[in-house]
């Protein structure tokens, strides 16, 4: 069974040694006055107080010193990943990478996004370890698990409740600070469990289980693990990609105002759900809560072929599978990247790159290039290319969907700053024919705009007739030859622009690329009528 699949994965069989005390409700009402008199939380009290009653009574046998070290690790700190390794016995968790991944998870982003390689224990950190750990501290959490079959979910509740029923480390944490079982073996179900622990009277079960485009109204929820939405049949059907695009937009309404939305999983195709999230976070109407924390981790090292999960995959394993699966299942499922690695026409060792403060904008001569969406789902794009004595250097990016107001609202700010020789404007999403004389809407809300303004911007519309995957792949030249620079903070510069050209042709949106490609015809163009300029001779 695979180690991030339904199955039992890392887990191995829990231990019998451990011994356990109760806790009377009186001194549960001491921890609660020492948690309030300390002004910190009540686990940490409790803790403490079951650690020195565990060590006072001597109910730990000589031959369980290992495992009363295991729940002091826990225990005092409650760090998830010593939770998930000495209490649940997931062993084969490493120090690095998961430790990391936990840390950042202890963190609660509202929303987040985890795209890492298959079999690298993900599901057993995020949707099995986490939500026991979760509900250890908080038995009224309602959680759901979602998964792309039902069946899958439901196999993620199964290995939770034969922790709760059958784990004995777990059991007894529970006898100490809850001094009960955490689940009825009796009201145990295969689609959603009620812990013994809960208090508040929700109509939400403890862990509810649902499959995509499974019903999900009338209920609210405080964690929302989402594991593996995607899967290869999303990368065949375009159909399947819009039906799981089109039901996970009910998801957050279900989540609780202080709710967590974690969505774990692989990278599949450039247009699935995932890249939808990712593509999302581009928009400036997107509000601060809504925003995700995303983290993409390949099989590899960056930058390198040495694998980031040695005791997982060695180096030679790797080669192995990327072999067995060919090239663009393996990009998928190990790399996060849909396209191949063959079949990709710009990477980033081919980028050469100038750091900015190498710059001097006074012996630059700015062009921009303006790609005005031609609806509500397309990027708007501003390029803005520098003549540098010999080079081109891509200097400033906007990708994000807005008016057509709004862009030529940035457009002017833009101007002012760089003060373009030319500007570029697509007309062929403007439905303005290259015959007509008369200005279109676009170029009038413009003009209207400089006069208020004072500025006069020099523009010219572009029409196009190539199509635009060979206007994007004319530019491959300039990029390895170091024709074109781009700046070396790029990732913090424009990332959007440098990852919808890695992932070209397969991306899922290619406005940036395309709008370089017409700044870079645009300069290329000043400079042919530079030279076409016949200078009379002295007579």
């Amino acid at each position: 069974m695979s180690a991030g699949g339904t199955g039992t994965g890392a887990r191995k069989s829990p231990g019998r040694n451990v011994k356990t005390i109760a806790v009377t409700p009186e001194a549960h009402a001491a921890i609660t006055r020492r948690a309030e008199a300390a002004g910190t939380d009540r686990k940490t009290v409790a803790s403490e107080a079951i650690l020195a009653e565990t060590s006072r009574r001597g109910l730990v046998k000589p031959s369980t010193k290992e495992h009363q070290i295991q729940l002091s690790k826990v225990l005092r700190g409650c760090d998830l990943f010593h939770f998930a390794r000495e209490i649940l016995d997931y062993d084969q968790l490493e120090e690095v990478p998961h430790h990391a991944w936990c840390q950042e998870l202890e963190k609660r982003h509202k929303r987040s996004l985890w795209l890492e390689p298959r079999h690298t224990f993900k599901s057993t950190i995020f949707t099995k370890a986490y939500p026991i750990w979760r509900l250890l501290w908080n038995p009224e959490l309602r959680i759901l698990i979602v998964n792309d079959t039902a069946g899958n979910a439901q196999a993620f509740l199964s290995e939770i409740v034969n922790h709760y029923l059958r784990n004995e480390k777990l059991i007894a944490l529970y006898e100490q600070i809850y001094h009960t079982i955490p689940l009825n073996p009796h009201t145990a179900k295969s689609k959603s469990i009620m812990l013994t622990t809960r208090t508040k009277n929700y109509s939400e079960p403890s862990i509810r289980t649902v499959g995509a485009l499974g019903n999900i109204v009338s209920a609210h929820y405080d964690l929302i693990i989402v594991d593996d939405l995607c899967n290869i049949k999303d990368r065949e059907s375009p159909a399947i990609r819009a039906k799981k695009k089109l039901w996970f937009q009910d998801l957050p309404s279900i989540l609780t105002p202080q709710g967590e939305l974690v969505i774990v999983g692989t990278h599949w195709h450039c247009d699935d759900l995932y890249s939808h999230i990712i593509n999302q976070q581009l928009s400036p109407a997107l509000a601060d809560e809504d925003r995700y924390y995303i983290q993409r981790e390949s099989c590899y090292l960056e930058n390198t072929t040495c694998s980031r999960f040695p005791t997982i995959f060695s180096d030679q394993k790797l080669q192995s599978l990327a072999e067995e699966k060919g090239t663009a299942l393996f990009a998928c499922q190990y790399l996060n990247s849909p396209i191949s690695p063959k079949e990709q026409i710009f990477t980033l060792e081919h980028l050469h790159t100038i750091p900015k403060a190498r710059i001097n904008l006074q012996n630059a001569e700015a062009f921009a290039f303006c790609d005005p969406s031609l609806g509500a789902n397309d990027f708007s794009a501003i390029i803005t290319l520098l003549r540098y004595h010999d080079f081109w250097i891509v200097y400033h990016c906007i990708l994000s969907r807005m008016r057509h107001s709004q862009l030529i609202e940035k457009l002017i700010e833009l101007h002012q700053l760089f003060q373009y020789r030319l500007v570029g404007i697509e007309a062929n999403s403007l439905n303005k024919a290259r015959s007509d004389t008369e200005p279109c809407t676009f170029e009038l809300t413009l003009r209207h705009q400089q006069r208020q303004v004072g500025v006069s911007m020099p523009y010219e519309l572009v029409w196009h007739s190539a199509r635009k995957e060979a206007r994007i792949q004319d530019i491959e030249p300039y990029i390895t030859n170091g024709q074109l620079l781009f700046l070396e903070s790029h990732n913090q510069d424009y990332p959007e622009l440098i990852d919808q050209l890695i992932q070209f042709p397969a991306a899922a949106h290619d406005d940036g690329p395309d709008a370089l490609a017409g700044a870079i015809k645009l300069l290329q163009n000043t400079q042919k009528a530079k030279k076409s300029v016949l200078i009379p001779r002295a007579h």
